[in-house]
């Protein structure tokens, strides 16, 4: 099975669903009772799947994806306006949903601006890193580039839970022996991680 890689880089950008939410009836002949077809909209789908995997009811299950859907907006905002102390935004669906948001320095006082009057306020939380996001990307640019000639094959992730860089390697001992041959230093913030196997491409499907 393929290691599953996460790129944590505000992980909550969804495309906000406005269809109304009715269950259509098929027709039945006069006198049968109606038959409910499957609802077919995208986000009662998804919330449905949802629901079962949290152990919560659907109007809730409704509730949070539309408020992930919001927080895209809000994500990129500060990654841009809030550069020099921002260090991501994640929703966190146990064991208690949150929205929680990090900064490197007067987080509490920073985020209030941005969601006065907004439907998620109250359960958004304000966590302390020690590096903004910004930082983090350009330590794993700078990883990339560093080891980007040893031969080895090397995926990435941005872990903002975490607050770091992760190098993905299937044999860390080759790995780390390269880097000593190269007198390579990673930087700061960056952690290397051994999987059993690195993801496989996905297929051109124009060629």
């Amino acid at each position: 099975m393929s290691y599953s890689r996460r790129v944590y880089v505000l992980v909550v950008v969804l495309a906000i669903i406005t269809a109304s939410t009715v269950t259509a009836v098929a027709q039945s002949p006069e006198g049968a009772t109606p038959v409910p077809t499957i609802d077919e909209n995208p986000l009662v789908q998804d919330a449905q799947v949802y629901a079962a995997d949290q152990g919560i009811d659907l109007d809730e299950a409704v509730r949070r994806l539309k408020l992930q859907g919001a927080l895209g907006g809000l994500g990129a905002e500060l990654a841009t306006k809030e550069r020099d102390t921002f260090a991501g935004l994640w929703i966190q669906h146990s064991p208690e949903f949150r929205i929680v948001v990090q900064f490197t320095r007067d987080g509490e006082e920073t985020i209030r601006q941005y969601i006065e009057n907004v439907p998620f306020a109250d359960i958004v939380e304000v966590r302390t890193a020690s590096v903004t996001l910004a930082e983090l990307e350009a330590a794993q640019a700078a990883a990339l580039v560093a080891v980007g000639d040893l031969g080895i094959p090397v995926e990435s992730g941005l872990n903002v839970f975490e607050n770091r860089v992760e190098l993905y390697v299937t044999d860390r001992a080759r790995f780390y022996a390269a880097l000593r041959e190269a007198n390579i230093q990673l930087p700061d913030h960056v952690v290397v991680i051994t999987v059993d196997e690195l993801s496989t491409p996905e297929a051109d499907i124009n060629q």
